[in-house]
Order: C-alpha cells, then structure tokens, then sequence
C-alpha cells in the first residue's frame, strides 16, 4: 500500500535531498503536516532541517497585508453589536442581539471567503424581502426570533392601516441596515486591527499581486498538498501564485469518485487541475487500487453494541496490541459523543492508542453539571421569606457523578432531601445534615442566590469548578487562587480534570474579555457567550499520534491512510453528517451570488471519505439498526454507493445482542441443610404476620427470599407518597379522633356531627398534617411549614377522614373499644412444634351486640369471598379477607397483648369481619356494606348469589382448616418453597430477575 503523503514525501526528498527544507508545505490538516514529516524524517539518509509545514487556514491568515491578526468569537460579537449600535442608535439589548448576530457574522464570513460583493447582495434581499414576506428559508429558531423582534409580519393585514404600514417599513428596515452593518463593521476591526477569518481571506485575495510579490521576494517555493474544495478568495490567490510560478499542487486522486465523472467531486478536481495544475510525478497510475480489498458491513443492534465489538474487530484484524512504530489501524468516529466510550472499550493491552478527534467540551460531564447548575438557579423560589429550589432539578444537581465522585457523602444528603418529600426544598430544613457532613462550603457556592450581573456569575462558577479539581490544577488556571480546591479532585478521572480545566480557561478568558463590557452583559448574555464558547471547543488528547490504533474523525483523517479501517455511526445523518447552518440569505440568491447550497458540503464530506478508504486493505464498516429516539435506521448513503453504483463486494454480518431466553424450570429450594436450619431459627425468633402469611400464599419463594434468607431490594427514595404511608396516616388520625372513647366507651351521633362541621376543619387540618410529619417526614422538618404538595396530600387523607366519620355518623351509637391495637399468640403445630403470631388491628368495636374487627383499605381490596379455597390464592386479590379474619382468630383464641385498653368486655360476645375500603365507600355513600361476604355459583343456576358470613364463629371451622392447611405447609419439611406457577404476580416482586420472570 502506498500512502499518499508517504509518495509526496518521497518525491521531494528524491528531488530536493536535503534542500526540501529550504521548501514551505501547506497541508489541509495539523495532522497531514505531522505524518508528512514523519515519512521524510524516514527517508533522511542524515538529519536535515525540517520544512516548514502549515495548515491552509494558517498560511492565508499569516499573509494579511495590513499585518490583522484572528481575533476570537466572542470579541467578534461584541464589536458587531457596537457597529450595529452606531447605524441604529435604538437597537435592543446585547442578549437580545447575540443570536441573529451571531448568524449575521457567520454570513459575513461566508460573503468574503467567496468575494461576493455585499452591497449587491444586500441590495438584492432587500429587494427579495420587499416582493414577500414568507421567511421560509430561515431555520424555525431564527424565523421566530425574527418575528419576536419585528412582529409577526404574517399578522399585519389584521393590523390598522398605519400601524401595518409602520410595521412593515420597521421590517424592510432591517433588510436595508444589513449592508451598512457590514461596511460599519469592517471599519471598527480595521481599525482595532483584528479580522474573522473570511475577511482575511477576501483581503488577501483582492491584494493577491502584493501578496504574492512579498512571498517572491521571500524565495521559497510553496507546496500545496492534499487540498480538494477551493473556495473563489483561495483560487484567486493559488492562480497568482501559479502565474509567477511560485507554487505546485500535489492532488490525491486516487479516490473511486474521481473516476466517476458524473459525480460532483470529480468536475471539481478537474476545475482544479485546469487552474493550477499538478506535479505530474504523483498522479495516480491508471491501475491504482481505489476501493478496499475486503469491504465488511455489520448491522449492529445500537450505538453501544457498535463500540463494544472493537475489541472483536481488533483481534479479527490482527493488530498488535503492543507499541508500535508504524499506525497500521484507524477507528474513525462520525459521531463525536461516542470518542469516550471507544477509548474506554479498547482493551488495556493496547498502550497506544492515539486520538486525533477532539473531543466536544459541549458533550463532557462538566458542560452537563453546569447546565443542571444554571437551571437549578433559575428556578429558585422565595417561599415565605425562604430560599427553595425544585426537588428533581436540586437531587439531579446533587446526583452529578462529578460531585459524587469529589464528595461522596453528598449521595447521603441527597437521599435525606428526596425523603423530605417536597417539591420545592429549603436546605436550611437540612443545615444538621450539611454541617455533619462538611458540606457547607460547597453549598454556599452551589446553592445561592442567582447573580444579578455576568461577571458575578462567572466568578462564581470559577470558585465552584476549583473545588472539583486538586490544588495544583487549579492554580494553574489564571485569576483566583485555588486554595479552595483543597480536597477536590481526588476522585476524577483524568477525563474529567482534563474537561474541568479546559472549562476553567475558557471561563477565565470570557471574563477577561467582558470587563471591557459589564454595562452590556447581565446574567443570561454571560451564559450565551460560555454556551457560545463551549461549543465550539473540541478538547484535543495528547498522545504520539505516529505509533498505535489511531482514533480520528472524518477532518483528521484528510491525507492519511492506512491498512485497516474501521468507521462507526455508518448511518445517514451521521456520515454525512447533517449541517444545516443558519443564515438570512434565502436560498435562491446564495445559489445567484455563487455562496454554497449545502451541495458543497455534502461533496467535501463525499471526497473525505472515499480519501479514507482509497488505500485501506481493509473496511469495516458498523452501523444501527436503530435510532436513539426509535424507529429503523437508515444506512448511509456512501455505503449503497459502494455497493449498488461502484460494484463493490460487501459482505453483510449482523451482531445481535439479543438472544431468546431459555425456557426454565420452576426453581425450588428444598427445606434441608441450611435452609431447613434457617427455617427452624426463623420459627423460633420470629412472628408471623397476616402479611407475611400472604407473601407465603402468593409465592413460597419470594417468602424464603425475603423472609428465611433476609434479602431485600433497595428502598430508593421518593419525593412521593407511598400507598402505605396513606394508609397509616388515615389510621393514625382516626384512631386519633377515638382515643378519648378507648376501652367500651360509646360514641354517640353528636360527637361525630360536631367533628363534621365546618368548624372543626383547621383542628382536623392541623391533626392531619402534625400526622403527615411524623410518618413522611424527617425530624429535623418537624417545625418547618407544610409545602404545597403536603398540603395536597393533606387535603386527600382528611377527604378520606370525613368518608370515614360520614359512615360511621349513619352507624352511631357505637362502642369503640381500640385502634392499632397489636396481638400476639401461639399456636401448636400437629407435630408439637410452636408457631408465633402477631398481628395489629386497625381498629376494634361494637355495635349492636356484636363485636367488629375492621380492616382500613386505601388501595386495591376485596370483600366477596368465591370460595373458601381460594381465601389464600396466589395472586393475593383476597389477602384482605384473610388478614381480617386472622385478627378474629386472634381475638377468638384469646391474645397476649401490649400496652392498651382491657378486652376482657370482647369475651364471649359474637364478632364479625368488616372491610372499610375507602374508595368503595366514597363511591357507594350510604349504600356501601363493610361486611365480608361469600358469594357462590348455585347448582344448576348461571347467577351467583352473594350470603353474608355471619358472625365468625359460624364459618371458623371452614377458614380454620384452609388456614392451618397453609400454616402447616409453610413449617413441613417436605413441602419445599416453589416458585409460583402462574407469574401473573409477579410484575411487582423485586427477585423477578433472579427467577427469570422478567417481561412475563
């Protein structure tokens, strides 16, 4: 295989020897130069000079007659807005300009690199703009702030006659400044002796017989390698130089799409060699390979799938792990978000990896937490007099891997306010916590209030990224001391400290610019200009780029080769990539005035990558099945060219990920060894609840999980309330209310009609809440006010009070004898061993004889019994029931009780299982029955008739068999723990993975 830049090099050196170094090279890329370099130092028979190698940007800048010097973006804003200032002494604010600005000086750049004449161009959107009012061609953010500023111009003939004439000379106004923005502009950096790039080349153009007399009497000869696209300023140069024969034009042609002379790119290498030419002794031999010999494509299931199967590739390809002195391998990288993940997937044996991609600052975490930051400030509330942030967005904030990882206790702070359960959080409810876990100073910084003006901001975002990164790093970086950043870093990947300081400078270098211009710049103008900047830095990584798998994008790659290619992100959209670039010149007058369509573009990128590939050995090419927002991907378009239009032999692969899952075996533990031991112990320790009963009915396995074994899933927690703390709230107050009554006294209709009325509603209120806190909330939130979601919350549970105290209004009198009164007993096993049992009854009394032993239900229940055999199913629908009709066993047999009111009056009187399902109830009003009740499909009959229960001790026997049945199988060694049959259940169980029941 041989390289193109290889061939150059050799061609000079053979011509030259060591005189190539009295010769200047201009090369597309930094890249280009390098390898250049590296191929003639290998050909030196004895050390040489190197020739001085430089980019095509670097060498048209460096030519400005006036001696102008690039000044940066932001610099460039600025000065426009002054320049627009001068010819429109009522124009808006600086924010307000900063975008279509920011558009406007990229349609300067673009006007002066093609010598377009701007006072023509100008003239003629003017014209354009006169005949129509449609702003189709603008994109939909810029169409809108258009249409912000000027009004909405499609609305005028619904205005007043004058105020529509007004508004459209206001319009057409805009338009006209446009050329006297221009010229105004150009003035001021003349003056301040700076330029954008495009008006550097316009200048060094229209002065191209100056220019090149200078580079004549300099007397050396220019080389021209690798370039393709030219645009007009950088063709009127290169012919002058051609015409005093100062320079020569090394061309890579061999490339599939130049053979092709339908394609574009192919009439664009002719245009250039009819202009300027080519040194003839590297054109490309009429039998020169120009597609690679193996072409492989894999269909991958995703991005990720793609960047894991390098390793593979690599092994596949035989490339040495080990260090190498020639680069033999490129993985090209389309997409740019996925250089981070790549890097981290090739295996550590290959210590030499290099990447040439600089990797956007836009996309590392520190852009990320900066943007969490300045969301989080701007969405500060002042809650009676204090300041509040909103959960999600202050738990994000605090979640950022790079504050966990420099502070790890910060995680413990951050379950602590998710556990608060507010939207809005005040961390001054959580000052106990922060000062026990030193967090204060980075909370001080992290949480104020919002700056007022830009520079304070920017120094306060300084001070913040300091405390990420250790000492060292931080002093490094230009203007206050680092000394904060005392125990900051330590937990940083290199990755991260590399982003943090790059975010740092460029921070440190906007302020340094605004100083000139803190009357125009408050908070949010400060975060346009960093977001600005930020995007568009790529953060190059060192490394010796000439040994080693070389990771690179489409741009680095210009004029290298090598033996094995590998590119990702094969999909259309990402190769190539789709840029649209804002602009306010409609499309017919660029195509008019010769500025680029996008046609261009798309050729550039076309001749990037078939250069890639030219002298690749190998191609392997992967690409998603999928996008990341769904739907199937499309492939790219240069890959059904090789195949469909150049003839090219693809082999087609697919990698999947997924992989049918096996059927399984229902998994059973049997009660031997181990598990029968722990079995024993648990009996002999523990008690069981109805609940934990109900676990055991609904699955043996998930009870030998959960309850033999001690395993249990991470309570994460949440800003909302759970069901059960709904419940226990409701119960709470309700036994609340009733307390007085404990112990047989009667609760009469008065009582309750008082509770009812509308004054007694802050007292139940105030019950309410002082509940609320004491369940949901924190101690340290105790004697803090409610928040409005509280307060929600509030008024839901006392709804459900009053459907309580409504019912039981129509009941009244009744003797209330306890709520949330616990019970114990024992119970004898056939075999002699003993079973404990506990169990607390919500809520314990009489009414007209009989004894009730009532359930509160909140959520899903059920109080229709289909049959005795069913009481303890699997799906668990009539836990409910049974837990009731446990607490009655309970009660029947006699309890050893704790603390509470004497039930010796229980004793010998009939009791009866009541559900209070609160949804029901509120649905049914007066109608609602609370009695469990069975009903049952007659013989012979289609209809099921329903008969209550009566009191227990009429059905005891029934319920008594099932349950002990179910009692004794839980403590027979032979019945091992199975799974459950029907996974119906099992959507909610947390050892759903273990058991692979996942997705049934």
């Amino acid at each position: 295989m041989s390289h193109f830049l290889r061939s150059v090099a050799e061609h000079y050196y053979a011509s030259y020897g060591g005189g190539v170094s009295e010769l200047r090279f201009v090369f597309p890329s930094r890249r280009a130069a390098l390898f250049f370099r590296h191929y003639l130092s290998q050909l030196a028979e004895r050390p040489i000079f190197a020739p001085e190698c430089q980019t095509i940007n670097d060498f048209i800048t460096s030519l400005s007659p006036e001696g102008r010097r690039l000044a940066d973006h932001t610099s460039l804003q600025f000065e426009l807005y002054e320049a627009y200032r001068e010819i429109h002494p009522d124009a808006e604010s600086f924010d307000s300009f900063l975008y279509w600005g920011g558009v406007i000086l990229k349609d300067f750049d673009l006007i002066d690199r093609h010598l377009v004449s701007a006072r023509g161009l100008y003239a003629n959107v003017y014209d354009y703009r006169e005949l129509t009012d449609e702003l189709e061609h603008l994109s939909p953010e810029l169409r809108q702030l258009v249409e912000q500023f000027w009004g909405k111009f499609r609305d005028l003939p619904d205005r007043g006659e004058g105020e529509s004439e007004l508004m459209r000379h206001k319009f057409l106004d805009f338009w006209l400044r446009l050329y006297p923005l221009y010229e105004s502009y150009g003035r001021r950096l003349r003056q301040g002796g700076i330029a954008y790039e495009g008006a550097l080349y316009r200048e060094v153009a229209e002065q191209a017989v100056e220019v090149v007399d200078r580079l004549g009497r300099e007397g050396r000869r220019i080389v021209f390698v690798g370039l393709f696209q030219l645009t007009p300023s950088e063709e009127r140069l290169f012919a002058q130089i051609r015409r005093r024969d100062l320079g020569e034009w090394c061309w890579d042609r061999q490339l599939r799409i130049l053979e092709d002379e339908e394609h574009p790119a192919y009439r664009q290498m002719q245009r250039n060699l009819e202009l300027l030419g080519e040194v003839s002794a590297l054109a490309p031999e009429s039998d020169a390979p120009t597609l690679p010999r193996s072409i492989r494509l894999i269909r991958c299931s995703s991005s990720i799938a793609q960047v894991k199967t390098l390793p593979l590739l690599l092994d596949e390809i035989g490339v040495d792990s080990r260090e190498v002195t020639s680069p033999s391998t490129a993985i090209l990288l389309p997409d740019e978000q996925l250089l981070l993940p790549v890097v981290s997937s090739i295996p550590d044996s290959f210590t030499s990896i290099n990447v040439s991609l600089g990797y956007p600052l836009s996309f590392a975490p520190v852009a990320v937490f900066i943007e969490r930051w300045m969301r989080l400030l701007e969405h500060k509330r002042i809650v009676r007099e204090r300041d509040t942030y909103p959960l999600d967005q202050l738990t994000g904030l605090l979640s950022s891997r790079l504050l966990r990882d420099s502070f790890p206790s910060i995680g413990r702070l951050a379950e602590g306010i998710k556990r608060g359960r507010s939207y809005y959080v005040c961390l001054e409810d959580h000052a106990e916590t922060i000062d026990t876990l030193e967090l204060r100073p980075l909370l001080e910084l992290l949480v104020p209030s919002r700056p007022t003006e830009g520079i304070e901001l920017l120094e306060r975002m300084q001070r913040l990224l300091r405390l990420l990164l250790p000492t060292e790093i931080a002093e490094s970086v230009e203007g206050e001391e680092g000394a904060e950043a005392e125990d900051g870093g330590e937990g940083l990947s290199p990755f991260d400290l590399e982003f943090i300081y790059h975010y740092l400078l460029l921070i440190e270098r906007l302020r340094s610019q605004l100083e000139r211009y803190v009357d125009l710049v408050d908070v949010d103008t400060a975060i346009r200009l960093l977001k600005g900047l930020i995007e568009g830095v790529n953060i190059p990584f060192e490394g010796n780029p000439l040994r080693g798998v070389q990771v690179m994008g489409l741009l680095e790659a210009r004029g290298l080769h090598c033996q094995h290619v590998i590119y990702l992100s094969a999909e259309e959209g990402k190769l190539p990539r789709d840029l649209m670039a804002s602009t306010l010149i409609p499309l017919s007058l660029r195509q008019g005035h010769g500025l680029p369509t996008g046609q261009e573009q798309d050729m550039a990128s076309a001749y990037n990558f078939y250069q890639s590939i030219a002298r690749a050995e190998t191609l392997t090419l992967l690409y998603g099945a999928e996008e990341q927002l769904g739907g199937a991907a499309e492939l790219s378009r240069y890959v059904q060219q090789l195949e469909h239009l150049y003839g090219a032999n693809v082999e087609h692969q697919s990698l999947s990920s997924r992989a049918d899952k096996p059927s399984q075996r229902a998994i059973i533990v049997e009660k031997e060894g181990e598990a029968w031991e722990h079995l024993e112990a648990y009996r002999l320790t523990h008690e069981l609840s109805p609940s934990t009963l109900s676990i055991y009915s609904s699955c043996p396995l998930r009870f030998y999980y959960e309850q033999i074994e001690g395993l249990a899933e991470d309570e994460t927690p949440s800003p909302l309330m759970q069901a059960n703390e709904f419940g226990t709230i409701l119960h709470n107050v309700v036994q609340e209310l009733y307390r007085p009554y404990e112990g047989g006294r009667e609760i009469r209709p008065q009582f309750l009609d008082d509770l009812l009325s509308p004054g007694h509603r802050a007292y139940l209120h105030t019950l309410v809440g002082r509940e609320y806190k004491r369940t949901v909330l924190p101690k340290s939130q105790h004697r803090a006010p409610l928040s409005r979601l509280a307060d929600i919350y509030c008024d839901l549970i006392l709804s459900e009070v009053y459907t309580v105290l409504r019912y039981d209004r129509e009941l009244a009198p009744f003797v209330y004898h306890a709520g949330e009164l616990k019970v114990h007993l024992e119970l004898e096993l056939k075999d002699g061993r003993r079973v404990r049992l506990k169990g607390t009854i919500d809520r314990i009394d009489e009414h007209e004889g009989t004894i009730r032993v009532i359930d509160y239900k909140t959520g899903y229940a059920v109080r229709r019994l289909p049959s005795w055999q069913e009481l303890f199913d699997s799906e668990g629908e009539h836990k409910a029931i049974a837990q009731t009709m446990i607490y009655c066993e309970l009660l029947y047999r006699g309890h050893t009780g704790e603390s509470g009111p004497s039930l010796e009056a229980l004793r010998g009187k009939p009791l009866r299982p009541h559900i209070y399902h609160l949804p029901s109830m509120r649905r049914e009003g007066k109608a609602y029955r609370s009695e469990v009740v069975l009903y049952e499909v007659e013989e012979g009959k289609t209809r099921r008739s329903e008969r209550d229960l009566g009191e227990y001790e009429e059905f005891r026997e029934a319920f008594v068999e099932v349950w002990g049945q179910s009692l004794e199988e839980l403590f027979d060694r032979g019945q091992p723990f199975r799974q459950e049959r029907s996974a119906q259940g099992c959507g909610h169980c947390p050892f759903v993975l273990s058991c692979g029941r996942e997705g049934l």
